[in-house]
C-alpha cells in the first residue's frame, strides 16, 4: 500500500488545475486552491513556457473557484522573483516574512499577498 504525501492529499482534497501542452505532450502550469486556508499554492509554469500566460490562467482559475466557494479574498505566498507577476495581477503585498520550505529544507524569504474577489 502507497503512504500518501501532503502533496497527493493536497490534489485529492483541494481544487487543483493544470495546463498542457498540446505541441509539447506535457503538462507546462499548475496550482490549487487551499481551500482550508483560503490560499493559492503551487502556481508553477516550466521555465521554458513562461511568458505565455498560463500562470495568469491557473489564477483566474483559483479566483473563480474561491469566489464561488464563497471566499471573498485570495491569499499566497510570492517568492521574490513571482512578486511583480502577482502586482501585475492585482495583488496587494500584505508583509514580508520567511517560512520553511520542507524540500529546500531553509528558510525561504516570500512576500504574502491577497486580492478581493
Amino acid at each position: 500500500m502507497k503512504c500518501l504525501t501532503a502533496i497527493d492529499k493536497s490534489i485529492i482534497n483541494n481544487p487543483f488545475y493544470v495546463i498542457d501542452d498540446k505541441k509539447l505532450s506535457i503538462p507546462v502550469a499548475s496550482g490549487f486552491l487551499d481551500l482550508k486556508t483560503g490560499f493559492a499554492e503551487a502556481i508553477f509554469t516550466l521555465p521554458e513556457c513562461m511568458g505565455k500566460g498560463y500562470a495568469g490562467l491557473i489564477l483566474k482559475q483559483l479566483q473563480y473557484e474561491a469566489k464561488q466557494r464563497n471566499f471573498v479574498q485570495l491569499f499566497l505566498d510570492a517568492t521574490p522573483n513571482a512578486m511583480l507577476f502577482y502586482l501585475k495581477q492585482g495583488f496587494t503585498v500584505l508583509e514580508e516574512r520567511e517560512y520553511y520550505s520542507s524540500l529546500a529544507q531553509a528558510n525561504l524569504h516570500c512576500y504574502r499577498m491577497y486580492i478581493d474577489l
